[in-house]
C-alpha cells in the first residue's frame, strides 16, 4: 500500500496557493510545451509542466484565481488559471483528459524534494516543436521526445 504525497505550490506573489495530493508511487511525466498559447501566457518560449489527476488539485480558499476557457488545436476546451494578484500562469485544467497540468516553476521546491530528476533531467517530451524559434536547440535534452502538436 502506498502512502500519499502532498506537494504545495503558489504563484509569484504568494496570494494564490494550491496543493496536489498523489499516491506515493505516482510517477509524474513532465513536458515542455512550445505552442503559441503557452509562449504568450508565459511571456517566454513556452511552459515546463507536470501532469496530475484533476481530482488531486486543491486551491487554497483565499486564492485569487482567474480561470478562462481556451480552445486548443484539437477543438476541445481546456481551462487556464492564473493569479489575479501577480498574473502568474499556474495550470491548464484538461477535463476531457482528467489532468491538472501544473507549471513546474510554481511548484519548484516541492518538485525538487519529491522528484529531483524532473529538475535535473528536464522534460520527458516536448510538444508543438514545430512552433519553436529556429535558433532554439533541437531538443532540450537527450531524453526529450520531440512531438509535433499534442501527443495522443
Amino acid at each position: 500500500m502506498s502512502t500519499e504525497k502532498t506537494l504545495a505550490g503558489s504563484c509569484h506573489c504568494g496570494v494564490t496557493k494550491f496543493h496536489v495530493t498523489i499516491p506515493g508511487d505516482y510517477e509524474p511525466q513532465s513536458m515542455f510545451c512550445h505552442c503559441t498559447t503557452c509562449a504568450v501566457l508565459s511571456g517566454s518560449l513556452g511552459t515546463y509542466s507536470i501532469s496530475f489527476p484533476l481530482s488531486s488539485l486543491t486551491w487554497d480558499s483565499k486564492s485569487k484565481l482567474h480561470i478562462f476557457d481556451e480552445t486548443g488545436d484539437s477543438g476541445r476546451v481546456n481551462q487556464k488559471a492564473f493569479c489575479m494578484g501577480c498574473g502568474s500562469t499556474l495550470t491548464t485544467l484538461s477535463k476531457h483528459r482528467d489532468l491538472a497540468i501544473m507549471k513546474i516553476p510554481c511548484m519548484r521546491e516541492a518538485i525538487g524534494r519529491e522528484f529531483p530528476q524532473l529538475l535535473e533531467g528536464g522534460p520527458h517530451w516536448e510538444q508543438y516543436v514545430e512552433s519553436k524559434f529556429k535558433w532554439e536547440p533541437k531538443a532540450v535534452n537527450e531524453r526529450s521526445k520531440q512531438v509535433h502538436g499534442m501527443p495522443s
